[in-house]
């Protein structure tokens, strides 16, 4: 029995894990449904992954910017204030 190789693009394999760090968040908010603390941390941990995630495929594709940086980090900050506001503040 032989095998074909897969062949994805860069693009396609980093859309991937993409998607799968988005499913895997989801099912985690999924098991903390009735903490809302915990469902914070995963929020917020969330925010951390996909700003690694960002830097680091901007980074490979040779064209991250001190903008993007500045951008990505803004962006995490604004998602994990509307999750404290939300989920932790009475």
């Amino acid at each position: 029995m032989t095998y074909k190789k897969l062949d994805l693009s860069p693009t396609a394999f980093t859309s991937i894990i993409l998607v799968l760090i988005f499913v895997f968040s989801f099912w985690a908010l999924y098991l903390v449904r009735f903490d809302k603390f915990d469902q914070f941390l995963v929020v917020a941990l969330l925010s951390v992954v996909y700003f690694v995630w960002s830097v680091v495929y901007h980074f490979t594709k040779r064209d991250l910017t001190n903008k993007m940086l500045i951008e990505y980090f803004l962006f995490g900050s604004m998602v994990v204030t509307i999750a404290y506001l939300i989920f932790v503040q009475r």
